[in-house]
């Protein structure tokens, strides 16, 4: 999913500042950062086109209508979450499966917010409040 900067300017200036020492070691240059939405919409296009079984979401969720379309050609959307709120607005949307993710998946979570905290005790209490067939919370 195409997800908005955390950073700033100045925050991006920082860094690089940072890996200064090790770009002038390696004589190698840095990136200039740039931001975009990785031709969102021509994948969705794409996935109508081609019509897998299934197309999975990581980092947020498609919009309503996004998932409808899925749905009219026959293919699941399925939604990686990283929280009981994440589950109930990946239902909400249309997601007709989910994949809960912990903490400590490979160094890295899906979260749909970059900057979340890390709340290891949340998918373990997820079992629990979420009836997931039914698509339904308590």
């Amino acid at each position: 999913m195409p997800q908005s900067t955390t950073g700033s300017p100045g925050r991006f200036a920082a860094y690089a500042k940072a890996l200064a020492g090790g770009v002038e070691h390696y004589g190698v240059g840095l990136g200039v950062p740039h931001h975009s939405d990785d031709d969102w919409a021509a994948k969705l296009d794409l996935m109508h086109d081609l019509r897998p079984e299934v197309v999975s979401f990581t980092f947020g969720l498609p919009t309503i209508d996004e998932c409808r379309r899925l749905k009219s050609a026959d293919i699941v959307p399925v939604a990686t979450v990283t929280t009981v709120e994440e589950a109930q607005l990946a239902l909400a949307c249309g997601a007709q499966a989910l994949v809960a993710q912990g903490p400590c998946a490979g160094g890295h979570r899906g979260t749909f917010d970059p900057v979340a905290l890390v709340r290891p005790r949340q998918i373990d209490s997820a079992s629990h409040r979420l009836n997931l067939r039914e698509g339904k919370t308590e």
